[in-house]
């Protein structure tokens, strides 16, 4: 009788020590490290600067020699559907893009061209 309560002891005092090892010898900013990690916007893939068309899904060099960049995921917002369009700031700068609200009302001006 006497084997069998050591070894129920024993093995509480065992269950006991494990757990405080766990408890205190693991990181405690583990879970908060893998967090901050996957907070980071994580690339999409990388394409060479001068052609879109060619991508990796690695980091790498372009065939001209040039570093790829990495493309993300963009947020849309939630309030953009489908054909919704958006350009670059500083695409909109250089090109001199003016925006406007829709109006509907009559073209004064007569558009000539040639469709096909």
């Amino acid at each position: 009788m006497n084997n069998t309560k050591a070894i129920i002891l024993g093995c509480v005092i065992g269950g006991a020590m494990t757990a405080l090892t766990y408890t205190f010898l693991l990181p405690s900013d583990a879970p908060s490290a893998a967090a901050g990690q996957s907070a980071e916007p994580q690339p999409l893939y990388w394409v060479a600067p001068m052609d879109p068309n060619y991508r990796r899904d690695e980091p790498g060099k372009s065939p001209m020699g040039m570093d790829l960049v990495p493309v993300y995921e963009e947020s849309t917002g939630g309030n953009e559907g489908p054909g919704t369009i958006s350009i670059s700031p500083n695409v909109v700068n250089n090109l001199g893009v003016r925006t406007a609200s829709v109006q509907r009302r009559s073209l004064h001006v007569p558009i000539r061209t040639v469709g096909y």
